[in-house]
C-alpha cells in the first residue's frame, strides 16, 4: 500500500505493541477499541497518549462558545 498510495499501514496487535514516543501524529482506531478488554484500556490509553507527537490547539468556535457561556 505503502508504494501505490504513499501510506504506511501495518496490522499487529495494538495493545500490546510498545511504541515509541512521539512516533505518530494521528492514531486511528475503526471499530478496535470497543473489542478491549477493560482492564487494559487504561494502560492501552497511556501508551497511545505516549505516542502521539505533541500538538498545539488552537480554541475552536464551539469551544469559544462554552467558554463565553460559563463565564
Amino acid at each position: 500500500m505503502d508504494e501505490q498510495y504513499g501510506f504506511n499501514v501495518e496490522l499487529k496487535d495494538f495493545i500490546t505493541l510498545d511504541y515509541e514516543a512521539n512516533a505518530f501524529d494521528t492514531i486511528f482506531s475503526i471499530g478496535s477499541i470497543e473489542h478491549v478488554r477493560e482492564n487494559e484500556l487504561l494502560p492501552l490509553c497511556q501508551n497511545l497518549s505516549k505516542a502521539l507527537k505533541p500538538r498545539l490547539s488552537k480554541p475552536t468556535d464551539s469551544n469559544r462558545s462554552i467558554q463565553s457561556a460559563s463565564s
